[in-house]
C-alpha cells in the first residue's frame, strides 16, 4: 500500500475482560438514555452526509459488505463483496465490521456532543457521548402490549430533538434511521449495476410501494409480529432453540449444508436471513424489485442493517457465553469473497479482510472472541459482575430463559404444575390460529387480568367447529408437486399404516377443548418430543430472493399474496438468493456450483397449542405423524409474494424429525436436547408415495 492502512480498533478504553460501556436496544437507548440517544441521531445524520468518496464515510463502509464491488481501504482481489456468507467466518467477519462502524460513529458522535452550548448541557452531552456504542435492535423481543415489532424511531421520516443550535426545545430533524439518501447515487462511475429501480433509487427503501421510493414501514411490523404471534411464536422459537440446542460452533454459525447433521440445519445465519428478507419486503409484482435489506448486496446501505446486525452479533455473544469452549472449527469456503476463493479452508486464522488490526495484520476471528477487545458488551454479557464463568454462564442461560423462554415447551413445562398452567404457557393456548369464539382465552390484558397461574380450565374454553372448503384433489396438482403425505396418492393405493381418513380441515383449530387438558402430560418422566422442520435447497436456484412456507392446517391455496400472514404459517425459510445481473462474481460462481443451503421451522409450540385444542393427544410419534401426514403443507413464493410451483424447485427438499428433549429442573438449565434425532420420512413425500426426507 502506498500510505499506512486505516486500522480497526473499536472504541478506545477497550478491555477484554472488564467493564466496557454496553450497546443497548434500540427502544431502552431512546427511552432510558435520551442525551445519548439524541447524540445518536445526530451523529448518524452527520455520519451519513459526508463525502461519499470518503473510505470512512457511511457510503464507503456501507459498501464493504456488497457493492459496489471495489477495493476498500486497498485490499485487493475478486469481484466480489467482502462478507462472508455461508461460511464458518459469518458471525465472526461482521464483529470487526460492526466495530468500524461504531468506530466512526463514536468519533463524529464526541465532536456533535461538543457542539451544544454550554448554557443547554454541553458537560453533559460530553459525559453522556464517552459511554455511546451502537444499539441493537431485538426483534425476537417479547414487547409491552401497544409496541410495534418495528422500532417506530425507524419508521418516522423525521424526529423529535433537541439540537446544538435549537435553544434547548425539541425540534423536527430529519430522521436518518428512516433511509439513507445517497448524494450522488454513483459517486463513481459504474458503482452499481445497470439494473431496473434498485439502482436507480436515490435512497434507501423497504417494502416499496408500486416499484417507487416510498416505503411501507408498517408492512415490516405486520410480517415480524406474524413470526412472534402469541399462537406461534416461531421467530422466538428458532431463537431460543439456537441458544439451549446447538453446542457446536460450526452448525450454530451458517447456512451452509451440515450434511450428515440433520438435527442441525437451522443456524444464526438462517434467523438473520429472515429479518432481511422481511425488513426488504417485496416489490408490487414480479418486475418490482424487493427493498435493499432484501438484496445482499444492496443491504448494508439500509440504516436497519447495522441495528440487525448487532442483535446477529449479541445472539453470538449470549451463545458464547452458554458455549465457552466451542469456536471456529476449519471449514471449506463455499462462496468467493474479495480475497476468498471457493474452496478454500478457512479457520480462526483466517484473515477477516478489509479490516486491519495493525498497519501489517488483519483481524482474525481468534482476535475477536472476546466483544471486550473491541470495546463493549451487551447488558446480557457482562462478565465481570460473576466471580467464575461458571457464575457467568449460569446466568446467561437464565437469562435467555427469561428472555425467549416462553417461545420453549421445554420452559413452559419446568415452569408449570399439574392443573396449572405458567404465565409462559398462556402464549401458545388457543388464540389466533385455533380459536374464532369471542368467549375464548385471551392475552391477558389491564381488561382480560388473568391470575398469576391460571387453571386449564381458566384458559381452555369451548369454541365451535367451522368447517370449510376441502382441499384441491390430486388430479388439480402438477404431476411433480411435493405434497403432504395424505393428500400423495400412495404408491400402492392405500393410505399409510395410521393415517386417518381424510377429513375437512379448518383454517382454525376448532374442537371443543376439555377442560382436563393438561400442558404438564406432553412430558414424561421430565422428558418430551421435539418436532422441528428441516428445509434444503439451492441458493440461487431461482435467481433471487425467495421463501419457502411452512403451514399446518388450511390455507388460502390460490391465493399466495396472503400466505405471510395467514393463521396455519408456523413458519418460513428465507433463502437470499441472487440474479445474474447483481454483477456479483462469487454468486454467480455459487449458481454455477449449485451451492445448497439449510434452514429449519420448528413446529412444537403449534404442536402444543393443537394438543390444547384436542386436536392431538399427545406429542409421540403415533399422534404426530398422521396429523403431519393430513395437515403439513409447504408452499413456496418469490420476493413479490407470487407463487412459484414447487414443480420447478427440484432441489428443494421439506422432511421431519423429532428430538427428545429433558426437562429443565432450575431456572438456571436451559431444555437438555440429546445429541440423536429421528428421521421421520414418512411424514412428507412426493406425488407418488415415495418419500423425500432425509
Amino acid at each position: 500500500m502506498a500510505s499506512d492502512p486505516i486500522v480497526t480498533t473499536g472504541v478506545s478504553g477497550a478491555s477484554a475482560n472488564g467493564p466496557v460501556p454496553l450497546r443497548r436496544e434500540i427502544r431502552s437507548l431512546e427511552k432510558d438514555f435520551p442525551d445519548l440517544w439524541t447524540l445518536y441521531v445526530l451523529g448518524l445524520k452527520v455520519f451519513q452526509e459526508a463525502d461519499e468518496k470518503d473510505l470512512l464515510s457511511y457510503y464507503q463502509i456501507s459498501g464493504i459488505h456488497g457493492l459496489p464491488y471495489t477495493p476498500w481501504n486497498g485490499v485487493k482481489g475478486n469481484r466480489a463483496g467482502y462478507c462472508t456468507h455461508a461460511s464458518i467466518l459469518f458471525p465472526t467477519w461482521h464483529r470487526p465490521y460492526l466495530a468500524l462502524f461504531e468506530e466512526v460513529l463514536y468519533n463524529i458522535i464526541q465532536k456533535k456532543a461538543t457542539e451544544f452550548p454550554e448554557s443547554q448541557g454541553r458537560a453533559r452531552y460530553v459525559a453522556a457521548a464517552k459511554n455511546f456504542r451502537i444499539p441493537y435492535w431485538d426483534w425476537a423481543a417479547v414487547l409491552p402490549a401497544g409496541t410495534q415489532v418495528f422500532p417506530t424511531s425507524l419508521a418516522s421520516k423525521t424526529l423529535n430533538l433537541v439540537t446544538p443550535t435549537s435553544g434547548g426545545k425539541s425540534t423536527p430533524v430529519d430522521n436518518p434511521l428512516y433511509s439513507f439518501k445517497f448524494h450522488p447515487l454513483n459517486p463513481n462511475p459504474g458503482d452499481f449495476p445497470n439494473t431496473p429501480q434498485i439502482s436507480s433509487w436515490d435512497q434507501t427503501v423497504r417494502w416499496p410501494k408500486n416499484g417507487t421510493t416510498v416505503s411501507q414501514n408498517e408492512k415490516i411490523s405486520q410480517a415480524i409480529e406474524l413470526l412472534n404471534q402469541d399462537s406461534s411464536s416461531n421467530l422466538r422459537e428458532k431463537v431460543f432453540g439456537l441458544l439451549a440446542s446447538y453446542r457446536n460452533y460450526g452448525p450454530f454459525s451458517n447456512k451452509q449444508w451440515n450434511q450428515g447433521n440433520p438435527g442441525q440445519y437451522g443456524s444464526l445465519e438462517d434467523v438473520h436471513d429472515t429479518i432481511h428478507v422481511e425488513v426488504g419486503g417485496s416489490g408490487s409484482t414480479r418486475r418490482d424489485s424487493p427493498g435493499h435489506m432484501g438484496i445482499v448486496p444492496y443491504a448494508a446501505f439500509d440504516p436497519a442493517f447495522w441495528l440487525h446486525h448487532t442483535n446477529v452479533d449479541r445472539l453470538f455473544a449470549i451463545w458464547q457465553a452458554i458455549n465457552p469452549n466451542s469456536y471456529v472449527t476449519p471449514q471449506e469456503a463455499s462462496e468467493e469473497t474479495v480475497t476468498t476463493d471457493v474452496g478454500a479452508l478457512e479457520t480462526k486464522t483466517t484473515a477477516l479482510t478489509p479490516f486491519w488490526q495493525s498497519s501489517s495484520d488483519f483481524w482474525t476471528s481468534d482476535g475477536v472472541r472476546k466483544t471486550g477487545t473491541l470495546g463493549y458488551a451487551y447488558p446480557e454479557t457482562q462478565s465481570w459482575n460473576f466471580r467464575t464463568p461458571a457464575e457467568y454462564s449460569a446466568n446467561v442461560r437464565a437469562t435467555v430463559r427469561r428472555l425467549y423462554g416462553g417461545s420453549s415447551l421445554g420452559s413452559i413445562l419446568a415452569e408449570s404444575t399439574p392443573g396449572n398452567l405458567s404465565n409462559r404457557a398462556r402464549l401458545i393456548v388457543p388464540s389466533k390460529a385455533s380459536v374464532s369464539s369471542k368467549e375464548s382465552a385471551q392475552p391477558a390484558s389491564k381488561e382480560n387480568v388473568q391470575p398469576a397461574n391460571p387453571s386449564a380450565a381458566e384458559l381452555l374454553r369451548p369454541t365451535v367447529s367451522k368447517a370449510v372448503k376441502e382441499p384441491e384433489s390430486i388430479q388439480q396438482v402438477q404431476a411433480s408437486d411435493q405434497k403432504p403425505l395424505r393428500e400423495a396418492k400412495p404408491q400402492h393405493g392405500d393410505p399409510p399404516e395410521g393415517a386417518p381418513k381424510h377429513e375437512n380441515s379448518s383454517k382454525r383449530i376448532t374442537s371443543l377443548i376439555s377442560a382436563d387438558r393438561d400442558i404438564t402430560d406432553l412430558s414424561t418422566n421430565g422428558k418430551y418430543l421435539e418436532w422441528i422442520v428441516n428445509v434444503k435447497v439451492e441458493k440461487h436456484c431461482l435467481g433471487g430472493t425467495f421463501t419457502v412456507h411452512i403451514f399446518l392446517g388450511d390455507f388460502e391455496r390460490d391465493d399466495a399474496s396472503v400466505w405471510r400472514t395467514t393463521e396455519n404459517k408456523v413458519g418460513s425459510f428465507n433463502v437470499l438468493g441472487d440474479s445474474e445481473d447483481t454483477g456479483c462474481g462469487k454468486c454467480n460462481d455459487d449458481r454455477q456450483r449449485q451451492l445448497v443451503v439449510t434452514g429449519q421451522v420448528p413446529l412444537t409450540l403449534a404442536l402444543a397449542e393443537r394438543y390444547l385444542a384436542g386436536q392431538l393427544a399427545n406429542l409421540k410419534p403415533e399422534s404426530v405423524i398422521p396429523y403431519l401426514q393430513t395437515h403439513l403443507h409447504w408452499r413456496v413464493t418469490f420476493s413479490d409474494g407470487s407463487e412459484v410451483p414447487r414443480g420447478q424447485i427440484p432441489s428443494l427438499t421439506v422432511s421431519v424429525f423429532s428430538n427428545e428433549v429433558t426437562v429443565p429442573t432450575s431456572h438456571d438449565e436451559l431444555p437438555q436436547f440429546a445429541d440423536d434425532v429421528t428421521i421421520h420420512p414418512e411424514a412428507t413425500t412426493g406425488r407418488n408415495g415415495e418419500g423425500r426426507g432425509e
